[in-house]
């Protein structure tokens, strides 16, 4: 047996870049499941939110992030309800109807008045009660920010933006 030596080329700059490139990709497949991890890509402790208002009258939870035709909840805390009249009001933003496909509104409203900015409902509360929940069920028809604004004829107002993922 001979002892053959192979010559085989190297071009050490290129492998260097190689690795870098790799490594790279490896930290961004990792920053990609921890994102999802942590719920900015779906569900996840970052994800959800609440928001309420000053005098903690009107409270709303939802997702930060959500997907476009997605099954998404909003759920809407109304603290002080009216003495004498048992009707009481949430007005939102046309805006955030009109790029929604809303699928259920519980409990439902007896009356919805619909003007050029705001869709207006009516709930009926039969003994009122210290506080009511709305939960709007509704899949987004667009992707980006859904700004959502919410006002109740007491005067509480409240506005957030979540992001729809496509």
């Amino acid at each position: 047996m001979s002892d053959a030596v192979i010559q085989v080329a190297q071009d050490l700059v290129h492998q260097q870049r190689e690795w870098m490139i790799e490594r790279i990709g490896w930290l961004l497949m990792s920053l990609l499941v921890l994102a999802a991890l942590v719920g900015l890509l779906g569900t996840g402790p970052l994800s959800d939110a609440m928001v309420r208002d000053a005098n903690s009258t009107l409270e709303a939870e939802y997702r930060r992030f959500a997907r476009y035709q997605a099954p998404t909840v909003l759920r809407i805390h109304l603290s002080s309800q009216p003495a004498t009249d048992a009707i009481t009001r949430l007005s939102i933003n046309r805006d955030f109807i009109d790029r929604i496909e809303l699928q259920r509104i519980d409990p439902e409203p007896v009356r919805v008045e619909v003007t050029a900015r705001q869709f207006i409902y009516n709930f009926q509360i039969s003994n009122p009660p210290q506080s009511l929940t709305i939960t709007l069920r509704y899949k987004p028809d667009t992707y980006g920010r859904l700004p959502i604004k919410l006002t109740t004829d007491e005067g509480a107002r409240l506005a957030f933006t979540p992001f729809i993922y496509p």
